[in-house]
C-alpha cells in the first residue's frame, strides 16, 4: 500500500527539513509514500533533495523524492502541504525585533513584530490554499510559520473550505532524545548521534502544542546509569512501591514504567532544567 504524499513549502529549512526526513524515512506510515521538497532557492533545494535521497536508500523506505521550485507543478494529488517557509527570515526577525523594541516588546511573533511578519507571510499563506483548492482540494494544509496562531486565523476565515491548522514546534525528534541522553550522563557532551542499543531502550511521551509540550523520558538499560558516572548513585525510587528504579538486566523495568517514567523526569529536572532545543 503506498503511503501519503507530502508536499514542503520551505523545504529548503535544515531546521525543518532534517526532522521531516528523517519521519519520512523512518515512519511506518509514511512507507511507500512521495515527500515533495519545494524552495525558491534551487541550490539549496538541489541540497535537501539529495540528502532526502541518500537517507530514504539508506533506510529501505520507499519513499519517492520529487522537488520543484514552482510548488504548482508538485501539489496535484497531495495529502498533506506543510508551511515551513521565511524570506530572509534574520533579517527581517532582526527588522522586526529592533523596531518592535522601541515600543517595549522584543518579540518578533506577538505584538508590532508580530503584526509586520503577519502582514508578510499572510498573502503566501492564502495564495497556497488558492492552489490546493485547485490541485488537492482534500489535502490538510499545515502551517509552522510565524506567528502561527494568526496565520491560522487567516486560513479559517479567508479559506474555510480548506482543511488546516496551524502548529509551532515543540519537542524535536531525534535530537530532544539526544539531548536527554547528555543530560543524565549516558552519552557524552560531544556526542552527535545516539547509539542505536541506547536509543533502542529509550522511550520519551510527549504531549501538549504550540510551545506547551512536556516530555517524559525513560531508559530501560542493564547498565543505566554508567557505572562510575555521577549519576550513578541517582537512581530514582518508585514512590508507590518504595522500589528503586535502577534497570533489569530484561526489557522490562522492575517497577510501574508510569511510576518510573516520571521519576526519571523528575531526577532530570531537579538535576538540571531541561530546556527546549
Amino acid at each position: 500500500m503506498a503511503g501519503p504524499k507530502v508536499a514542503v513549502i520551505g523545504a529548503g529549512s535544515y531546521f525543518f527539513g532534517k526532522p521531516i526526513i528523517h519521519k519520512m524515512a523512518t515512519s511506518d506510515v509514511m512507507a511507500g509514500g512521495t515527500l515533495a521538497l519545494v524552495d525558491t532557492d534551487p541550490a539549496v533545494l538541489r541540497t535537501m533533495a539529495a540528502l532526502a535521497r541518500r537517507v530514504f536508500k539508506h533506510t529501505r523506505c520507499g519513499v519517492k523524492v520529487v522537488a520543484s521550485t514552482d510548488r504548482r507543478k508538485v501539489l496535484r494529488n497531495c495529502d498533506f502541504v506543510v508551511l515551513s517557509f521565511s524570506r530572509r527570515n534574520a533579517h527581517y526577525r532582526g527588522v522586526d525585533t529592533q523596531i518592535a523594541l522601541k515600543r517595549g516588546i522584543r518579540m518578533c511573533r506577538i505584538g508590532p513584530g508580530g503584526i509586520f511578519r503577519a502582514l508578510r507571510e499572510a498573502p503566501v499563506v492564502l495564495d497556497v490554499a488558492r492552489n490546493c483548492r485547485k490541485l488537492c482540494p482534500n489535502a490538510w494544509l499545515i502551517n509552522f510559520v510565524n506567528p502561527t496562531t494568526v496565520l491560522g486565523m487567516a486560513l479559517q476565515r479567508h479559506a474555510p473550505d480548506i482543511r488546516s491548522f496551524a502548529l509551532c514546534d515543540g519537542n524535536h525528534e531525534p535530537f530532544n532524545s539526544l539531548m536527554f541522553a547528555k543530560r543524565v550522563g549516558i552519552v557524552p557532551e560531544s556526542a552527535d548521534v545516539l547509539p542505536p542499543a541506547v536509543l533502542a531502550r529509550l522511550e520519551i511521551a510527549i504531549a501538549g502544542v504550540n510551545q506547551f509540550s512536556r516530555s517524559t523520558p525513560r531508559f530501560v538499560s542493564a547498565r543505566w546509569p554508567p557505572p562510575g558516572s555521577a549519576r550513578a548513585n541517582t537512581l530514582p525510587v518508585n514512590a508507590a512501591s518504595g522500589r528503586s528504579c535502577a534497570p533489569s538486566t530484561t526489557t522490562t523495568p522492575p517497577t510501574s514504567s508510569k511510576a518510573c517514567g516520571a521519576a526519571w523526569a523528575s531526577r532530570i529536572t531537579l538535576t538540571r532544567p531541561i530546556a527546549a532545543p
